[in-house]
């Protein structure tokens, strides 16, 4: 049960991050929700036990690592620094 464990930690990880930019705070859930969202599917296929030896690695990874969404910064590669 810590794969499940794990998914809630990130779905609340991704939830607080998403809150910190109010109304784009939807577009960063959406687009960061991917690997959480993947990480059920393969619950719901695999035996409770495989899942747990395949989920554990990557959702703990994701979790010391999560994404970050800087829309201020999306054009920074386009055009430079301002």
């Amino acid at each position: 049960m810590q794969s499940v464990e794990l998914i809630i930690e990130a779905f609340d990880l991704l939830s607080r991050t998403a809150s910190r930019y109010g109304r784009c705070g939807r577009k960063v859930f959406e687009v960061n929700q991917e690997p959480i969202m993947s990480a059920m599917r393969l619950i719901e296929c695999l035996p409770l036990a495989d899942a747990e030896e395949v989920l554990v690695g990557p959702l703990e990874a994701w979790l010391e690592h999560p994404p970050e969404f800087d829309p201020e910064g999306w054009a920074l590669p386009l055009f430079g620094e301002f």
